[in-house]
């Protein structure tokens, strides 16, 4: 039998192009548009999230794989 995984998380606003994460196992932290975009400096990006997925999914990618196959 297979199992489907959920993930989930909360967003709420903060004001002034800000906003707060809450990840469903338990990471929390601010994000903001980027400063280009009327945004803040120094806070995770949408396009930084977007980016760091795909960039950690490859990384965790290749670990399995060394790990697997040796």
């Amino acid at each position: 039998m297979s199992r489907t995984a959920t993930y989930h998380t909360t967003v709420r606003r903060k004001g002034e192009h800000r906003g707060r994460l809450e990840m469903g196992n338990g990471p929390e932290m601010d994000f903001s548009a980027p400063p280009d975009a009327r945004g803040h400096a120094g806070v995770l990006t949408p396009e930084d999230a977007f980016v760091a997925a795909a960039n950690t999914c490859v990384m965790l990618m290749f670990i399995w794989s060394a790990e697997r196959f040796k």
